[in-house]
């Protein structure tokens, strides 16, 4: 189920790399299922003999999310945005439906 297709990972997708280590999708070039990933721990882009290393979806896992604590309360948030019906529906087109649950 972690297996990640190319057009799943965008920028800023939480993933697991090399044997267990997490970072994050820092560039993502899925129609060439290429990705830089930043270590999750030093924050710098993953390199390899100073040359940046590209990853390709099947080298790559999605990280679980996070679970909550026992007790911890989910945090919320709601915005509002205002623009022409254009814009609102190239926002929906980018971003999906919204939860309204």
């Amino acid at each position: 189920r972690n297996l990640p297709q190319p057009e799943d990972l965008r920028v800023g997708t939480a993933v697991v790399y090399g044997g267990g280590r997490e970072g994050v999708i820092s560039d993502a070039f899925a129609p060439l299922n290429q990705f830089w990933v930043r270590d999750r721990a030093t924050g710098e882009v993953v390199r390899e003999d100073g040359a940046t290393l590209t990853f390709g979806a099947e080298q790559l896992r999605l990280a679980a999310a996070p679970g909550l604590a026992q007790g911890q309360a989910r945090a919320g948030a709601r915005v509002l945005l205002l623009g022409t019906e254009v814009h609102m529906l190239k926002i929906i087109e980018y971003f999906g439906q919204p939860d309204l649950s």
